[in-house]
């Protein structure tokens, strides 16, 4: 079989009317586009953010979505949102009209989550106990090293600490 080389598809541009303005908007997202977007998004989503705007939430997920809006209106279209009224990101009905333009927009929000579900998952194993015990286990052997420096009268002092440490917390229930 003959291999034929192909070339990418030029993008093209829709206009959509909005509040009597036309506004033009490139109908595909590239690749390199679409990365930039994910790692903006997931570095958003995922950031130690004391401000956020749900407190309580372990994740940024409006803050990451509304900047989100923000760069495919400042990369798909010929929109200035540095001034743009924040009330526009709140009624979608101008981004749901450019994304309806994107044609692999729906394939880009599927990676996007995928990506996001992948770093959760990490995170998860990361804190999971299989590696906070592994951590522990390190940590034991480590003392064990130092332990092994230590003169009979060191080690008498220490076990009679831990007795002491066990009955105290005996006492308070935490131990049975």
């Amino acid at each position: 079989m003959e291999k034929v080389k192909l070339t990418a598809k030029e993008s093209k541009k829709a206009g959509i009317l909005y509040n009597g303005q036309r506004v033009e908007v490139d109908t595909f997202m590239a690749l390199g586009q679409q990365a930039i977007l994910i790692k903006s998004y997931v570095d958003e989503y995922f950031a130690d953010n004391p401000e956020r705007l749900i407190q309580g939430s372990e994740y940024n997920y409006l803050e990451a979505e509304y900047n989100l809006m923000d760069y495919i209106l400042q990369t798909c279209t010929n929109i200035n949102t540095e001034d743009l009224d924040e009330e526009v990101y709140a009624n979608t009905d101008l981004f749901d009209m450019v994304v309806s333009e994107i044609s692999n927009f729906d394939v880009f929000k599927q990676r996007l989550y995928k990506v996001v579900q992948d770093v959760k998952e990490r995170k998860a194993i990361e804190n999971s106990i299989g590696k906070i015990v592994g951590g522990l286990v390190e940590k034991a052997y480590a003392l064990l090293d130092e332990l092994a420096k230590l003169n009979p009268e060191e080690i008498s002092k220490i076990q009679n600490t831990g007795k002491e440490l066990i009955e105290e917390l005996k006492k308070n229930s935490i131990v049975a």
